[in-house]
């Protein structure tokens, strides 16, 4: 990234103390050990797995932040919900479903202090408009449930899945609709769930959902504006039980970006220029 200033190392703890409310403003040190954090899985991982790297200090916190996180679980939840949406606006990490994967632009960051400022141009961007993954988030709210089942289907469709069809009986186990994937000569029944919600689904929505399916097929997605609680991903993970793949707000955004259904996309070439110090040095080293 360019218009980078160097900075000194700061700690999680003294960014949250001079202010950096996790749920408000940018950590850019959070951001670097949990994009760490996914490297160190090959590029992916799920949430849960990202909060333990971090956590543990396996991802570079000093043995400081490691006693901060052992004693502030409920900042730490709450940061790494700001800090996934802030590595997707920087498009350093994608989510399509639970896991995060690492984009080709993160795997090239390799310094800290390319987090710790917004160039020239985001600043800007930043103070006339909300960050686009917001401003799809709202426009979702904004459909009825009815107009948001469909919407979903119409998603679905886009991606791939054959023969969707939107149901939302409510006598239906919570079952908003369903399609095909075929994988090979093998055609799969999928099932999904929408939920036009604010705040977290929760393990048990994931089971109604899954004890919907049972018997029926074997994957279900949940699709939710909001967000999924830890208990729901452990949940929804669960092996030998019918396969629930989740969705958030976020990650309904990124699929439309690659979908490019609502959302523009636009590449812009950047320069970047610095000035050579050794250049002007031998012009005032020479003798006249």
């Amino acid at each position: 990234m360019n218009g980078i200033p160097h900075m000194e190392p700061r700690t999680v703890k003294d960014l949250i103390d001079a202010g950096a409310a996790p749920t408000t403003t940018r950590n850019p040190r959070m951001m670097w050990l949990v994009l760490q954090a996914l490297k160190a899985h090959n590029g992916a991982c799920r949430r849960k797995e990202a909060v333990a790297a971090v956590v543990a200090g396996s991802s570079g916190a000093t043995e400081e932040e490691v006693e901060f996180f052992a004693n502030n679980a409920n900042i730490v939840s709450s940061l790494m919900s700001r800090v996934r949406t802030d590595l997707h606006d920087y498009r350093f990490v994608r989510s399509p479903g639970v896991k995060w994967e690492v984009t080709p632009l993160g795997w090239v960051t390799s310094s800290e202090a390319e987090l710790d400022f917004l160039t020239q141009d985001e600043a800007v961007g930043e103070s006339d408009a909300e960050a686009w993954h917001e401003q799809v988030i709202k426009l979702m709210h904004r459909l009825s449930p009815e107009a948001f089942e469909k919407f979903i289907g119409r998603l679905l469709s886009k991606a791939g899945v054959f023969d969707v069809q939107v149901t939302g009986k409510p006598s239906d186990g919570g079952i908003d609709g369903r399609g095909s994937m075929v994988n090979g000569p093998i055609s799969i029944p999928v099932f999904f769930q929408a939920k036009r919600y604010t705040g977290s689904v929760s393990s048990a929505q994931v089971r109604d959902f899954r004890g919907a399916i049972q018997g029926r097929g074997h994957v279900g997605m949940m699709f939710t504006t909001g967000t999924f609680s830890k208990d729901a991903e452990d949940e929804a993970a669960r092996t030998q039980a019918v396969n629930i793949q989740l969705f958030d707000g976020v990650g309904m955004a990124e699929w439309l970006k690659e979908l490019r259904m609502g959302v523009q996309v636009e590449t812009r070439m950047v320069e970047d220029v610095s000035v050579s110090r050794a250049w002007w040095d031998t012009l005032v080293d020479e003798r006249a």
